[in-house]
């Protein structure tokens, strides 16, 4: 095998490594940014709870400022025209009161989806980061095969003096049996990581 072969190898999985070590970096931003989004979204939620509880304080003192000025015009509050007046009031008030809880929920939904979505893009960089070191493995181990079936000269690995193509279980044993010819521990199991 010759030194090339080795050159070409290590590149390709210095090339996986980088690709990997991007594509965590984009996750962990990705992660980052959920969680600004939920911080966010709970921020929402507390100042629409605020905001609610001093809506209905206002519109509490301002039904009892009203129902005061019409007692000291020397209207009866709870008769005609003084009881549709504070009627409408009170609609008005509860109609603010549900608005600010509307737009509190449709608030926090929108920084939960974003949320989500960082999350889930998140997960797609760690598998594609998980993709390119797979390629990088199996391109760097078809290479080193190259190589060793090239510096035979021949035999069960080349055909008319050219590597021979082989399905991917016979790949892992070929690698295996060269990982323990050359005392690595490589294994067959299929082994995970990160």
């Amino acid at each position: 095998m010759s030194l090339g072969t080795l050159v070409t190898a290590g590149g390709q999985l210095y090339t996986g490594l980088a690709g990997k070590a991007e594509a965590d970096s984009a996750a962990n931003m990705e992660k980052y940014n959920a969680q600004v989004e939920l911080r966010r979204k709970h921020m929402i939620e507390q100042r629409g709870k605020s905001a609610s509880i001093l809506q209905a304080k206002a519109a509490s003192r301002g039904q009892s400022s009203l129902v005061a000025r019409m007692a000291a015009s020397g209207g009866v509050v709870q008769t005609g025209s003084y009881l549709e007046v504070l009627g409408a009031q009170a609609i008005e008030s509860e109609r603010e009161n549900l608005m600010i809880g509307y737009d509190t929920q449709v608030a926090a939904s929108q920084a939960q989806s974003a949320a989500d979505l960082h999350k889930m893009q998140a997960s797609i960089y760690k598998q594609k980061g998980k993709n390119l070191m797979t390629a990088a493995f199996i391109t760097a181990g078809t290479s080193l095969l190259q190589g060793f079936g090239g510096s035979g000269g021949g035999g069960k690995d080349t055909v008319g003096g050219k590597p021979r193509s082989m399905d991917f279980h016979e790949y892992r044993r070929t690698m295996s049996n060269h990982g323990s010819r050359l005392g690595g521990g490589m294994t067959t199991s299929g082994g995970g990581g990160n």
